[in-house]
């Protein structure tokens, strides 16, 4: 008989496979800036804790929600070479979660330009 355990052992392995890329622990810095909801001009410089070649997990104060379109720009050593996201890329917030120093936000790659200059594990592929 399976335990509650198994099953949620099972959910976190099926939302893994889920992803349409996968993640490295990476902390780069990068500045957030858009607009939020209510219309208010936001900007922030912020740091990933991980990326893949379609997303990233950013840790911001910044109050921003699913649905949310903000544009991310790589800042610091992690700053582009000449041809590679030398401009910011959209994003859109795809979960967000309060933590104590404030939130951490699933985001996805709107654009199809390569953005992290960084080799990405291969992907499982379709069976």
């Amino acid at each position: 008989m399976k335990t509650a355990e198994d099953w949620t052992g099972l959910a976190k392995t099926i939302a893994e496979d889920r992803r349409m890329g996968r993640r490295v622990p990476k902390s780069l810095d990068v500045e957030i800036f858009g607009f939020d909801r209510t219309g208010r001009l936001v900007n922030e410089r912020a740091q990933t804790e991980d990326i893949s070649e379609t997303g990233c997990r950013i840790r911001t104060r910044l109050r921003l929600d699913r649905g949310d379109v903000v544009a991310v720009r790589l800042l610091g050593p992690a700053a582009p070479k000449p041809g590679l996201g030398e401009k910011a890329q959209l994003f859109e917030v795809m979960w967000a979660a309060n933590q104590s120093d404030g939130r951490t936000l699933g985001a996805l790659k709107l654009q199809e330009e390569k953005f992290f200059d960084v080799p990405f594990p291969q992907t499982n592929p379709p069976e």
